[in-house]
């Protein structure tokens, strides 16, 4: 499997190295209630990640455009009941709520995007970026990346790269600013939604490849396991790890069958890469499918809720 990394898969919105941001753009406003309840309820429970533990994390895992492009591939119909509803955004007042959610609306904004939906990339796109102001991270957003990413959009490794350097950029912000807890929760919203889109669509689409990307998810909830045990002791994230924790005992009865490969080095955009061979090879059952594929749906709506 490719190493790719996460990027939230907002596709083409994330900056690149501060290329051109857009200094003035200012945070959406709320009425004057929820504005006190992101104050006094949202604020910030930074949980220490140091950026090399969280960038480890974020490259170990599958990005959602992959799990995306798979799903295109396959075609799949373009399936938009299945996303997050946009009108939910105003009920997202708190810090939390809100990188949770980005990382989900981030999910949804690269599956339109890849299926060339533009009405509802463009429905995607203004809640993506309202939230992004919400959190103080919308001076990463550049234009001249979002045409770097249309040019290069039948190109995905091209198009993981862009996104790469932008949200690497966006986290050493947000860990100067101790921080790091946005960016955990960006990436298990983004992960999150992705799972979930991919076992929806298997739901109409028992494709072989599918399947695998689903049950080769294991790893991944192996690596975010890292961030979810940081928040055990804080008590607003009881839901959110318990949905998590029941989701994991599934993926822990799946068998995944590694056949070690060896690393070759690949130019990708003029830049050195490593890549390796070694193959995956997933043993999940039709149960075990069906109970992840419940087990995200509660997840995920203890979440959007």
């Amino acid at each position: 499997m490719r190493n790719l990394i996460l990027a939230i898969s907002v596709i083409a919105l994330i900056g690149c190295g501060g290329e051109e941001a857009d200094n003035k753009t200012k945070s959406r406003s709320r009425t004057k209630n929820k504005a006190e309840a992101s104050k006094e309820e949202g604020k910030s429970e930074d949980a220490g990640f140091d950026k090399e533990t969280l960038f480890g994390i974020i490259r170990s895992i599958p990005s959602p455009l992959e799990t995306s492009d798979l799903i295109f591939q396959l075609k799949a119909p373009f399936a938009p009941r299945m996303l997050s509803d946009v009108d939910n955004l105003s009920s997202y007042t708190t810090t939390d709520k809100q990188a949770l959610n980005l990382g989900i609306y981030g999910a949804d904004l690269g599956y339109a995007n890849i299926y060339g939906e533009k009405s509802e990339s463009f429905n995607y796109l203004k809640v993506v970026k309202s939230l992004a102001d919400d959190l103080k991270i919308g001076q990463f957003f550049s234009f001249n990346t979002i045409k770097r990413m249309q040019a290069n959009a039948n190109n995905m490794d091209s198009l993981i790269y862009i996104s790469q350097r932008g949200f690497d950029q966006m986290n050493g912000y947000l860990e100067k600013q101790g921080r790091t807890d946005v960016s955990a929760q960006l990436l298990l919203g983004g992960w999150i939604e992705s799972v979930y889109i991919a076992t929806q669509t298997y739901k109409s689409v028992e494709d072989e490849g599918l399947r695998e990307s689903i049950a080769g998810q294991q790893v991944s909830i192996n690596e975010l396991q890292v961030l979810i045990d940081a928040y055990r002791d804080k008590r607003k994230f009881a839901v959110l790890i318990k949905g998590f924790d029941n989701l994991k005992k599934i993926y822990d009865s799946v068998e995944i069958e590694v056949i070690e490969g060896e690393e070759t080095m690949q130019i990708i955009n003029g830049i050195p890469t490593m890549a390796s061979t070694t193959k995956s090879i997933a043993k999940i059952t039709p149960e075990q499918i069906e109970e992840i594929t419940k087990a995200v749906v509660e997840l995920r709506a203890n979440i959007i809720k």
